[in-house]
């Protein structure tokens, strides 16, 4: 069996990301958060079947080492600005067994982190820290470094790229 562990932490196995519930969930989850196709051509609209007839040979390829990832589909996203950015697809298939692993780290891993975290949080963005700093400031509270005045728009725009990225 493998388990990964941090000192003190969680122990956290393989047999839990792979349990046929979290995998169940990781497939629903994904076909919620809809999404293009990867370079295999499976829609989410195909993921539920595909994992009910090939799920237990996914998992055991995962077991054994020798699951090998599809290459991501790449496709040109044009900018706001002009020009083009690359963004990569991952086929349906590893965006259900990179959800499956999320799953388990966020319900593991979350509750450790700061009630003050925002970052690539579920249920917390961007908008909720910034709303927290205006009551900060609203309230009295003065932050002992200065922020310089792009900081947020940067953080919006890459916490909105990542959104964005998922409903795909």
């Amino acid at each position: 069996m493998h388990h990964w562990t941090k000192a003190g932490g969680p122990v956290i196995t393989l047999e839990e990301v792979l349990s046929p519930r979290n995998m169940l969930q990781a497939c629903d989850r994904v076909i919620t958060n809809k999404g293009a196709p990867g370079v295999d051509g499976m829609t989410v609209d195909q993921c539920s079947g595909h994992f009910a007839k090939h799920g237990a040979s996914i998992c055991a390829h995962i077991r054994q080492g020798t699951y090998i990832p599809f290459p991501v589909r790449r496709v040109d996203i044009p900018k706001p600005n002009g020009g083009t950015r690359m963004l990569g697809i991952p086929t349906v298939q590893d965006r259900v067994i990179q959800q499956a692993i999320a799953q388990i780290l966020t319900a593991h891993y979350d509750p450790t982190f700061s009630e003050y975290s925002y970052g690539f949080r579920t249920g917390r963005s961007a908008h909720d820290a910034i709303k927290q700093s205006t009551a900060y400031i609203e309230g009295g509270f003065r932050a002992s470094r200065r922020v310089p005045r792009d900081a947020f728009s940067r953080f919006h725009k890459g916490t909105r790229r990542l959104r964005e990225a998922r409903r795909r």
